[in-house]
């Protein structure tokens, strides 16, 4: 099942959102 990859890339995405923004509110 590919459904552990498609977790992770979501985890992976979410985690490069929350540090963009947290980088942008500085």
């Amino acid at each position: 099942m590919n459904s552990i990859i498609f977790i992770i890339a979501i985890a992976v995405v979410a985690y490069l959102f929350h540090a963009l923004v947290h980088a942008e509110n500085i």
